[in-house]
């Protein structure tokens, strides 16, 4: 049963007694502290259990960096009196603690708000913040945690959170929309990357109950009127802060258009990151076009992470002043000055929406990536490349031409970046050049001995008769590798595009993506030293080496350089 989120409580939960970890001990333990994935897999199904061992309170400590006020001990009731209301008598287990709490709302506002930040700082110091917002936002910043069990955690604050979502559209009605949509955001981000197959449905039920809210925020933030100048200016920034949030959850969701959604409302769903994470890492198809882009970009990150006062050293207004994406992508000049906007929501919007709509274009021509809807796996001899399919443009393309020459020549990003800016980045130009289901089938996923065969062929042939750019990929799946080697936490994109850069240098050694020619010129430059793209190395070296130029190994963090195959194989459990 779904609860108001702005309740006290719902029926059947108390909160005169809250059992934690600290002052549960008449509460029996299990037999072991380590589940079992049996274990783990049963409790989904029935109560909402956390492990029984006590996390360790120097990391909790550590992990509190303080970002926005802790969490209300009122709030942390509520939630604990829900927990208790859906558990059952037979399903003895302690609850988390207020200081664990915090931490993990605290690790979403280090890790996770600086590449998809639509949630202010100023909504944690209500006195009157959601408990369920609380919930959504830890439920994915103990996905950064380096607490003993986290996978557990996460697995109880994610069900937590489902449960306490609505069930269907008519019990949406009752919630505060913005509120709802952060939550349903922050549930379908844990559900993108889950590797469980019971949440499959449940994602794909999640996203259509997003783009139903969707359509509340969209028309609110259309219809809404401009504060009155008679305003005092805290009031006025109350108020800013409340529609650019609601426009940024607009650009971090894709409305699809579904049985919930009237047709007259689809010009105002504009979002695209977790519609375009769907497509990029799992090969799901959206149905944004830029026709559906038309309200304005975010605001700079300057503005955004001001508190009251420090706003009031920036103005406002200049936020509404922003073009939309539409706008921007049929001006390249624009697109060219957004880019440097230091925005990076808005930077993470533009780099996902051009890989869309550069394949939505080949796509219109050949469908090589989304489901074999002309041939079959089973019948493929070869798989097709987007170089081999972009000739086949139709005139009515040709408007986006400008912005794919844009970003023909975007080839480099900041060290400073947010990590899941640079992941996206990477990803995206290898992917760009690589079709996704031709590295999983070299890799034998899911796939007969004669799909890995074209597969393999395919690569084989690409490579050899387009070397620089076999080299180009080979330098962004490099640099992409060593970016996450490192990584101890992180969301479940970073493992699959850990797994991408992986299998692209992995299938660079096998298939040989050198031909034994010299360059351009015919002669070649020997470095007996390899390139560490984990440290800095020359544009004007890496030009030389992509053009064939420079003899030289690549050094692949973990693994040396790309000849060593066996060692990249068994990395990845290949080997």
């Amino acid at each position: 049963m779904a609860v108001d989120m702005n309740i006290s409580l719902p029926s059947g939960g108390s909160v005169s007694s809250v059992s934690t970890r600290e002052d549960n001990d008449d509460i029996p333990s299990s037999q072991s502290d380590l589940f079992t994935p049996e274990d783990s897999q049963a409790h989904r199904h029935c109560c909402t259990r956390f492990p029984e061992t006590q996390p360790d309170e120097d990391v909790i400590a550590a992990e509190n960096y303080g970002h926005v006020r802790p969490i209300p001990h009122k709030q942390y009731q509520q939630i604990y009196g829900y927990w208790k209301s859906q558990q059952c008598p037979s399903c003895a287990s302690p609850f988390i603690s207020l200081s664990f709490l915090n931490a993990m709302v605290q690790l979403y506002f280090e890790h996770h708000d600086p590449w998809m930040p639509f949630i202010h700082r100023f909504s944690f110091d209500k006195e009157g913040v959601s408990w369920a917002l609380i919930l959504a936002v830890a439920s994915v910043g103990c996905q950064y945690s380096n607490v003993e069990g986290s996978e557990l955690y996460i697995l109880g604050l994610q069900d937590l959170l489902q449960k306490a979502l609505p069930k269907d559209a008519t019990e949406t009605i009752s919630f505060d929309q913005t509120t709802l949509a952060q939550c349903l955001l922050l549930r379908n981000t844990g559900l993108l990357f889950s590797g469980y197959e019971d949440e499959i449905l449940t994602s794909q039920y999640q996203r259509n109950m997003l783009t139903s809210v969707a359509k509340s925020v969209s028309a609110n933030l259309a219809d809404s009127i401009p504060s009155p100048d008679d305003l005092d200016t805290y009031e006025q920034w109350r108020r800013w802060v409340e529609s650019e949030s609601q426009r940024r959850i607009i650009y971090c969701i894709y409305g699809e258009n579904t049985p919930y959604i009237p047709q007259k409302h689809k010009a105002y769903l504009n979002g695209t990151v977790i519609e375009c994470c769907y497509w990029i890492f799992k090969d799901v198809p959206s149905s944004m076009t830029l026709d559906d882009l038309k309200i304005a970009l975010p605001c700079k990150d300057i503005l955004w992470t001001s508190d009251f006062e420090m706003s009031q050293k920036h103005s406002l207004a200049n936020s509404e002043n922003m073009p939309s994406l539409k706008t921007a992508f049929s001006n390249p000049d624009l697109l060219n000055d957004l880019l440097n906007d230091n925005s990076n929501l808005s930077n993470l919007v533009i780099l996902l929406t051009f890989n869309i709509e550069e394949r939505r274009l080949l796509r219109s021509t050949r469908p090589w990536f989304a489901a074999d809807m002309a041939t079959g796996l089973n019948e493929r001899k070869l798989y097709k490349w987007p170089d081999e399919l972009a000739t086949f443009r139709t005139a009515l393309d040709d408007k986006c031409d400008p912005t794919i020459k844009r970003f023909s020549v975007f080839k480099s990003i900041s060290n400073n970046a947010p990590t899941f800016l640079k992941v996206m980045f990477h990803v995206t130009n290898i992917l760009r050049r690589m079709p996704l289901r031709c590295l999983y089938a070299l890799s034998g996923w899911q796939v007969t001995v004669n799909q890995m065969t074209a597969a393999a062929t395919s690569l084989s042939h690409w490579m050899q008769q387009n070397p620089t750019l076999a080299r180009e990929t080979l330098l962004q799946a490099t640099t992409l590798f060593g970016v996450l080697y490192d990584e101890t936490t992180g969301p479940g994109c970073h493992h699959l595009a850990f797994l991408i850069a992986g299998l692209y240098i992995w299938a660079y050694c096998i298939v040989g993506g050198e031909d034994g020619t010299g360059g351009a010129n015919g002669a070649r430059k020997i470095s007996r030293r390899p390139l560490r793209l984990d440290k800095t190395v020359p544009d004007d070296m890496k030009e030389f080496w992509i053009q064939g130029t420079l003899e030289a190994p690549i050094y692949v963090k973990g693994a040396g350089s790309p000849c060593r195959v066996t060692r990249l194989g068994l990395l990845f459990g290949m080997g």
